[in-house]
């Protein structure tokens, strides 16, 4: 048998999902002797431990087993494969883990993709997808309708090589967000701007401002138009609350419940509708 690392966590702190502990196994103070034989019967003969925490006072190390610090491992860890291959990993892994039972086919990569950037299997479970939102957004983007995000993290984080070859330009709030007026934040008032200036915007992706969410609820309902609404602002103060009017809303959308959010969220979710058409083509 090959190396096996172990982290050695006091039973107090052992909160960790196993599915989420890479390749360390998670084993208390009290049963890593016990452990070690077992993998020695086994005939594992090299093991890392990294002690999160204090080191057990009395250690007993079957013969013929070579321990290594767990800082060591790295040498044992540094050989990744290349980067696309890390990427198909990953999805394989997080379709064997990930609980995709309530949501339909067509949306399995879409939340596959968010719960990949978000690194937590939970959100699968929080997410609100309007039965409109996939359609819609998809069809938006095949027109080269153009996005807006609330921050520059957002647009940043969006393929710009994907978003080229569907002649899709992204705009950015805060960009437009010159000298905002009393009352108005500046994710808000840029996004109140931008609206009025680019009549081509029809996706909204918005991960970081939750004032940026409730203007936007506000303008299309002062002023509708078609468009799709990615609504992940992150915090404690009006975020779950944006997200719970969105939820409420005609509006084709894409939201979560709660305060966690973010702007790899928002952009996981257009990259993800990118990806989709991008395949859709070449195929």
């Amino acid at each position: 048998m090959g190396t096996v690392f172990i982290a050695v966590v006091e039973r107090n702190i052992r909160g960790l999902p196993p599915e989420l502990k890479g390749r360390f196994e998670v084993v208390s103070p009290e049963d890593l002797s016990a452990r070690l034989e077992e993998l020695s019967r086994r005939g594992v003969r090299r093991v890392h431990l990294a002690f999160l925490g204090p080191r057990p006072v009395s250690l007993k190390i079957p013969p013929g087993m070579e321990i290594r610090d767990g800082r060591e491992a790295l040498s044992d860890l540094e050989a990744f494969p290349e980067p696309a291959e890390i990427e198909a990993q990953s999805f394989e892994i997080l379709r064997g883990l990930c609980d995709l039972s309530r949501f339909p086919q067509a949306l399995h990569p879409l939340v596959l993709r968010l719960v990949h950037a978000a690194g937590e299997l939970a959100l699968a479970e929080s997410l609100l997808i309007h039965p409109d939102f996939l359609p819609t957004a998809r069809r938006l983007l095949k027109e080269g309708r153009a996005i807006l995000t609330d921050v520059e993290m957002v647009r940043a984080g969006i393929s710009r090589r994907l978003c080229e070859a569907l002649g899709v330009k992204v705009y950015s709030a805060l960009s437009e967000a010159e000298s905002p007026p009393s009352g108005f934040t500046r994710t808000a008032w840029g996004l109140r701007r931008a609206l009025e200036k680019y009549p081509e915007i029809s996706l909204l992706a918005l991960g970081n401002a939750p004032t940026a969410l409730l203007e936007a609820l506000k303008i299309l309902r002062e002023s509708p138009r078609e468009v799709a609404v990615i609504g992940f602002p992150v915090g404690f103060v009006r975020a779950a609350e944006a997200k719970l009017l969105l939820a409420e809303s005609p509006l084709p959308h894409l939201t979560n419940l709660g305060g966690f959010g973010g702007s790899a969220l928002a952009a996981a979710a257009v990259n993800a509708l990118l990806h989709m058409l991008h395949e859709e083509k070449a195929s």
